[in-house]
């Protein structure tokens, strides 16, 4: 939760054609209400689409958040101690 906090003012671009291609039959029978004249379907999957889409993207940046703070922790035990680095390398 402390990182969706310090990330949710980002501008992002959400990914939604991930969620329209995960369930490909009900977007091709949404498109297709759509040519004949209903628009709520293609409403209804477009906004299921990105809410998964919104939901990936936060697990994404949860992810690079702690990659990066892995990566921190091993950077600075390795400054630490040079003859560890140079043992392992």
């Amino acid at each position: 939760m402390g990182s969706q906090a310090k990330t949710s003012g980002w501008p992002v671009s959400v990914p939604v054609s991930v969620g329209l291609l995960t369930n490909v039959g009900p977007y091709h029978e949404a498109l297709t209400a759509y040519r004949y004249g209903d628009p709520e379907p293609i409403i209804t999957v477009t906004a299921e689409a990105s809410f998964l889409a919104i939901d990936n993207g936060a697990r994404l940046a949860n992810d690079v958040v702690a990659i990066t703070e892995g990566w921190a922790s091993v950077n600075a035990r390795g400054h630490r101690n040079t003859r560890w680095q140079c043992t392992t390398a």
